[in-house]
């Protein structure tokens, strides 16, 4: 199976995952040619494929097929990886890196979080050490980044937020790989997910929630709201900091005057028009399919919406991570 589904992949370069079922073991590869993905996110991108050419065709095969050595023709070895810690600017970042010329950019893959979470058993925080796992994931990032007959020479993968929980085992696998992780005022984000709920946001009552907060369901259960969300982004926060070579950038710093920092550490120069087509993503809402709305700060608006809830949720669990995160020299502008 697996032989013949590596002539497959050799067969037709735009195949990548497009789901994966846990409970059945399985992989569903979708062909998308070689459409740019330049959605904010990576489901997005496959929706807008499918409802403009068509996804060509679907393969399923055991999720066992990415155990196998050297699985991925025409992969590109990722040249950075962007963490978050939610609702902090990683998707205008990760915009602007998707225009620069030769990028490739996949943002917030689900089939990956559905394998995170079949490998580590829903246990997010446990790392993965099993070697046949760990050559599972490493597939997975490797699929997800085939050029597809792109003339892509850079592959840059955003994660989902709590992916960060995995970090020390990502980062294991691909130890060469400069990693970003992107933070903002706590209290400012917690106002935009109170707005309008992330995925773990919504998990305090289930069990996905223990793994995600780190504390037991007899604490959770007499948690506010608040103080949950405060204790998830917390606990992303601590992930980010224990990683010895992890740099960091604040949401006030994500803009065109910084951006060639971020080039930097990710060892991209860029020609003069490239960089423009970058930079000119800064002045657009990163959330628009179109880049056509313009981008404008809410900083003040998010603060005048901090409620005491709120504010004593993030100084109970986020002062001292996040004060430890700007302390950092690891920060890429201070």
């Amino acid at each position: 199976m697996t032989e013949s589904f590596r002539t497959t992949l050799e067969s037709i370069p735009g195949l990548v995952p497009v789901e994966v079922n846990p409970r059945a073991r399985g992989i569903a590869w979708g062909d998308i040619g070689s459409i740019e993905l330049r959605q904010s996110f990576y489901d997005w991108g496959l929706r807008e494929c499918h409802e403009s050419t068509g996804i060509k065709s679907i393969t399923q095969t055991p999720l066992k097929v990415l155990q196998e050595q050297d699985l991925i023709p025409d992969a590109l070895a990722p040249s950075g990886f962007v963490f978050h810690m939610a609702r902090c600017g990683s998707s205008l970042l990760a915009k602007a890196l998707a225009h620069g010329q030769g990028n490739l950019v996949i943002p917030e893959p689900e089939p990956l979080n559905q394998l995170l979470f079949f490998l580590t058993d829903n246990k997010l925080t446990q790392q993965i050490e099993e070697p046949d796992k760990l050559r599972m994931l490493r597939n997975m990032v490797l699929a997800l980044g085939r050029k597809r007959g792109l003339d892509n020479s850079r592959y840059y993968l955003k994660f989902s937020s709590w992916n960060v929980l995995q970090a020390e085992t990502i980062c294991n696998i691909f130890p060469q790989v400069p990693c970003l992780f992107l933070y903002r005022n706590p209290e400012e984000v917690m106002v935009s997910i109170a707005k309008g709920p992330t995925g773990f946001s919504q998990g305090k009552a289930h069990q996905i929630g223990v793994a995600m907060s780190g504390c037991d369901r007899a604490s959770l259960d007499k948690m506010s709201q608040q103080q949950y969300v405060a204790a998830v982004l917390a606990q992303m926060a601590r992930h980010a900091i224990s990683q010895p070579n992890m740099h960091f950038l604040d949401y006030s710093r994500i803009d065109a005057e910084h951006f060639p920092q971020v080039l930097e550490l990710f060892g991209h120069q860029p020609d003069e028009t490239s960089m423009q087509a970058m930079c000119e993503q800064f002045k657009y809402d990163s959330k628009q399919s179109q880049g056509l709305s313009s981008f404008s700060q809410d900083t003040t608006s998010k603060q005048a919406a901090v409620t005491p809830a709120i504010q004593d949720a993030c100084d109970e669990w986020l002062a001292a991570p996040i004060r430890a995160m700007r302390e950092s020299t690891g920060n890429l502008v201070t």
